[in-house]
């Protein structure tokens, strides 16, 4: 995990291909966490066709259903420039079905493939529920951007902080909580 947060500082810093290959080294030959993980980054990274050889890789017998969900995840936001692609239905059926078990996978597809009336439909649910509401009002939190992003993540984090923006889904955020802003760098994770 020492290798996990090491990569994603790298990446934070612009330095996506030294971030690459500590996170391949952190994998080791049975790393399902550090595999999704990789996977995201090169993704956040805009290298998409290697995000999608990286999830194939991932031996799914052995993933937890939170993981699942993160790989049917990133694999939607690594296909998401051609949203006709035929693995993106059926991953966005499974993670629409088990949404419970990660909500955040949830999010992250559908701010992927521009769904922001569903995203926002789903971060206020998410809101509503005392038992997932915690994990939702942590995606309020406004820290200082990486000193590097590629063009990928700063669409990305442009059309999930418009989907937040959203009166409708502001006005249930603010019956629960409030938007904190923190000068700080915010975390690979607690985002969405």
């Amino acid at each position: 995990w020492l290798r996990n947060t090491y990569a994603y500082a790298l990446a934070d810093l612009g330095r996506t291909d030294e971030a690459d290959k500590v996170m391949a080294r952190a994998t080791g030959d049975d790393g399902v966490s550090q595999r999704i993980n990789r996977s995201e980054m090169l993704v956040t990274a805009g290298a998409h066709a290697e995000a999608l050889r990286v999830l194939d890789t991932v031996e799914t017998k052995t993933a937890t259903p939170f993981g699942l969900m993160w790989v049917a995840s990133n694999r939607i936001c690594a296909l998401s420039a051609t949203p006709a692609d035929p693995r993106i239905a059926p991953d966005l059926a499974s993670l629409r079905d088990g949404w419970k078990d990660n909500p955040a996978a949830l999010a992250q597809a559908l701010i992927c493939l521009g769904r922001d009336d569903e995203a926002a439909a789903h971060y206020i649910r998410r809101l509503e529920d005392p038992a997932l509401r915690g994990e939702a009002l942590e995606a309020f939190r406004k820290t200082k951007p990486p000193p590097a992003q590629s063009d990928y993540a700063r669409a990305f984090l442009a059309r999930r902080d418009a989907i937040l923006a959203r009166p409708d889904v502001l006005a249930v955020q603010g019956s629960y909580g409030r938007v904190v802003t923190a000068p700080l760098s915010g975390t690979y994770w607690g985002d969405l």
